[in-house]
């Protein structure tokens, strides 16, 4: 059976870890894909391992955890060189934040990109009709200046959005 690995990216998200572990479990997901949760918990002070532990008696959440601030790169090699020696050609692999501003909503219609045979599908914050809930407008403002400087030395095409975690 194929899998569908979520990973989150955490980091001093208590308030949103289960609602973000429930919305995985229940999204329009294809029923062939088994749902697995990777939750990367680096460095978090406040109540996120506990919150994680228990999303774990109920829900497939594995946590790979980092007891200090390791950041984004560091993490996120972390979460791939875990999952390296499990995934299969047949499956799937999200990254999202876990401060429940990824629309778990855009899974499906990812879904149905690759299955048509895209390698990478990006959930854009710039694709028409998106829109940029709960986030303030400093990291809007960074994220489209980072954005534009990626652009100009990347160079892929039918990419806007090279910041963006949710993939």
């Amino acid at each position: 059976m194929p899998k569908a690995y979520f990973i989150l990216m955490i980091h001093n998200e208590e308030d949103a870890i289960p609602s973000v572990v429930q919305s995985i479990m229940h999204c329009d997901l294809p029923p062939q894909y088994e749902r697995r949760i990777l939750a990367v918990q680096d460095g978090s002070v406040d109540r996120s391992q506990a919150l994680l532990e228990e999303a774990a008696r109920t829900a497939p959440v594995h946590v790979l955890a980092y007891p200090t601030r390791q950041g984004m790169p560091k993490s996120f090699r972390g979460a791939f060189d875990y999952l390296e020696p499990y995934l299969q050609d047949d499956d799937l692999v999200f990254t999202m934040e876990a401060d429940a501003t990824n629309d778990i909503n855009c899974v499906g219609p990812m879904v149905r990109e690759i299955e048509k045979g895209a390698d990478v599908v990006i959930a854009s914050r710039y694709a028409p009709g998106a829109v940029s809930l709960g986030f303030p407008w400093w990291r809007l403002l960074g994220s489209n200046v980072i954005n534009m400087i990626l652009r100009l030395m990347w160079n892929v095409p039918h990419v806007t959005d090279c910041s963006v975690l949710y993939r």
